[in-house]
């Protein structure tokens, strides 16, 4: 049975515009977010003008409106600015107010997205950190310009605006990446970029985006890019998408598409930068229905847009959507007909198919090993070693840690064990999480005598042949 959408933790995100910018055209990506998609997370999605509407259709909440007349800390999780033009840049109290928005203990996330120069450049760039993940004075002509236009089935010139409304996407070049903790994982995908079906490698095209870059971090801009609380770690923002320039009038080469900022790891919010909202607008996102082709691209571009508003969400909420990731798969058929005493490794199995029908293997991985991450139980040196010595045994990490939280929910919150605990409520209360921080030890536990055992067998056959 799925969840209810009052039992979902709930993303509250402010869409913030200025200037010509018209929400008609983010009907697409609204509509989205509002319809639920996952069993695991609720969107909230209003949005705000800070100017005059230009357009009498406008989907717009509130407005004219400054940041500091929209309650921020109170009512949203998120900001996502699109950047258009406006006449006045950010207000000394509004950015002292995003500063606290974007900072522990509140850890709001930022979107940040314009297009070519001058536009979103005035109040983009004033945005703290986010502001310089992005280059807003990429020009709109001239042989310098990023365009990502790919040729379609048009009948006009070659490299034209009618091909943005096309079916052809433009494609990207994703960076792969290690999972935070383990080795021996195929590198992945970023989160933002890891879709249900697979990596997300298309984008909309556009004649002229800005870019995304990701600023050089050391100790003389810690001011800017904060350390962790002990001083060891400084995190960087990194580009995690690459876009190509193939108009031949052009000079060839790639330039960033997509780049990303994981300030919790620093007490921060986390941040996404974007080098064009025509990604996003309903008209560059419309020539994709018509045809079964641009469909499918549809459906990898609409993970990207939902994966950005999950990854942006404070480490509060990411943890209510955890929990109730794992909650949702309880009542699975495949997980309700194994017993709590069946092997880690057949219901790890079990648990990790049941969550990968709604999630990425990224965000899957994640909630594998969110207690170990977040609760510091061992160091990134050390679970690479485990999942090293595990790897050369054929034992799976995952599915270990994976078993032990399903064999604790079944045992402590299983609606379907008469003396278990059940919970109605959105999962944050102590039972949930307790049952997975011991269903993690749990697992470890194995993991460790599974480990001592086949060594002992390891031994005791070395032994032998040197015997003979």
């Amino acid at each position: 049975m799925p969840l209810q959408n009052t039992e979902r933790p709930q993303v509250r995100i402010l869409i913030y515009a200025d200037g010509f910018f018209d929400f008609l055209d983010l009907t697409h990506i609204r509509n989205l977010l509002e319809a639920v998609p996952f069993p695991h997370i609720s969107f909230k999605v209003t949005s705000a003008h800070r100017d005059e509407a230009r357009s009498e259709d406008a989907r717009i909440d509130r407005g004219p409106v400054k940041l500091t007349d929209l309650h921020i800390m109170e009512e949203f999780d998120e900001i996502w600015y699109f950047g258009a033009d406006t006449e006045q840049g950010l207000l000394p109290d509004e950015k002292t107010l995003l500063t606290q928005f974007m900072q522990a203990p509140k850890f709001g996330g930022v979107f940040v997205t314009g297009d070519h120069s001058p536009l979103g450049q005035l109040i983009g760039e004033a945005i703290p950190r986010a502001g310089a993940m992005r280059r807003w004075n990429i020009l709109p002509f001239g042989p310098d310009r990023n365009s990502s236009l790919v040729e379609g089935p048009d009948n006009n010139t070659t490299f034209n605006a009618q091909d943005e409304a096309d079916d052809v996407p433009q494609i990207i070049h994703y960076v792969r990446f290690p999972l935070e903790a383990p080795a021996g994982v195929p590198l992945q995908p970023h989160p933002v970029l890891a879709g249900p079906d697979g990596p997300i490698d298309v984008l909309p095209d556009h004649e002229h985006e800005g870019q995304a870059i990701a600023p050089t971090v050391n100790d003389t801009n810690v001011a800017t890019w904060p350390k962790n609380q002990d001083g060891t770690h400084q995190e960087a923002p990194v580009v995690i998408a690459f876009g190509d320039i193939k108009d031949p009038q052009l000079q060839s080469r790639r330039f960033g598409v997509i780049s990303v900022y994981n300030g919790h790891t620093v007490d921060a919010g986390r941040i996404i930068a974007d080098s064009s909202w025509h990604h996003w607008l309903d008209s560059n996102l419309s020539g994709f229905e018509p045809t079964p082709e641009g469909q499918a691209v549809l459906k990898k571009i609409e993970a990207y847009f939902l994966n950005c508003g999950a990854w942006l969400a404070p480490p509060n909420v990411q943890a209510q959507v955890r929990n109730t990731a794992w909650k949702s798969i309880m009542s699975a058929t495949e997980i309700k007909e194994l017993p709590p005493d069946a092997p880690l490794t057949v219901l790890g199995e079990r648990a990790i198919k049941a969550l990968r029908r709604f999630a990425s293997s990224s965000a899957v991985s994640e909630w594998v090993l969110g207690p170990v991450n977040f609760n510091n139980v061992l160091s990134n040196p050390e679970f690479a070693q485990l999942s090293e010595n595990s790897s050369l045994l054929n034992l799976s990490v995952q599915q270990y840690l994976a078993g032990g939280i399903v064999k604790a929910l079944k045992n402590e919150v299983d609606p379907f064990i008469p003396q278990a605990i059940v919970l109605s409520a959105t999962p944050t209360d102590n039972p949930l999480e307790r049952a997975i921080k011991n269903g993690t030890a749990d697992a470890f536990s194995t993991i460790q005598k599974q480990l001592a055992d086949e060594t002992l067998r390891f031994q005791t056959a070395v032994d032998k042949l040197r015997q003979n």
